[in-house]
């Protein structure tokens, strides 16, 4: 209810009609336990954990399949206009921002590894999904992967010597330079809409990741174009 305060009303529906489902579904899926014990629905006697895990996110991606419109930009073309204006300004960033941008400060033993295509990809799948927990999916994927590649690197350039992981100063430029070279539409609506919904379901590595990615969206705001 707190969450609706400062939402619209037409989110604030969508949320109520998201939960009024929710709880139905759970109802009827208890119904059909208790009421056939022999039934072959996903419902049944003896799920573990993970399949319990499985039925809830395919109720939550069907729920938010079906808000998504209202809940993603409940302005409407106001927010549609703010996202293209961010898209334009990462889009003029991206020609001069290179491995070696004074603004970035790559560590140079990272620098072969540019563009860091893997995470590219991954990142650039951002928009496809509804369900905020596969949104924050996608960035924690990534950020996996960068650290993955960067690690790599250190492997490489250590040599037979001592390797130490690689740290926030290590993984934040390339963070930023991945997400102005990725450019998934519609950054910002997609901020707003994970703080929304799934920030209080965000714990240890996915809370860091997702705050990383907040933080890095933050900074290319203050980037300008040639600078």
């Amino acid at each position: 209810l707190s969450l609706c305060v400062s939402l619209p009303r037409s989110v604030c529906l969508s949320v109520f009609l998201f939960f009024l489902f929710l709880s139905l579904s759970l109802f009827l899926c208890l119904s059909v336990t208790v009421l056939n014990p022999s039934s072959s629905l996903p419902c049944e006697p003896g799920l573990d954990e993970q399949q319990l895990q499985d039925a809830h996110l395919a109720v939550e991606r069907m729920c938010f399949s079906r808000i998504y419109r209202s809940a993603f930009m409940p302005n409407g073309e106001t927010d549609l206009l703010r996202d293209q204006l961010f898209h334009e300004h990462i889009s003029k960033l991206a020609p001069s921002i290179t491995v070696d941008h004074t603004a970035l400060q790559i560590p140079p033993i990272y620098a072969k590894q540019a563009p860091w295509p893997s995470a590219l990809v991954i990142l650039e799948q951002l928009a496809l999904f509804k369900a905020p927990c596969d949104k924050v999916s996608v960035v924690m994927r990534c950020s996996q992967s960068i650290m993955m590649m960067l690690s790599r690197a250190r492997i490489i350039a250590a040599g037979r010597g001592d390797c130490s992981a690689p740290g926030a100063d290590d993984f934040f430029p390339v963070f930023v330079y991945v997400i102005i070279h990725a450019n998934p539409p519609s950054l910002l609506s997609t901020v707003e809409y994970i703080s929304n919904f799934m920030s209080h379901r965000m714990f240890g590595e996915q809370s860091y990741w997702w705050t990383q990615f907040c933080i890095a969206i933050e900074f290319i705001k203050t980037m300008e174009p040639g600078n």
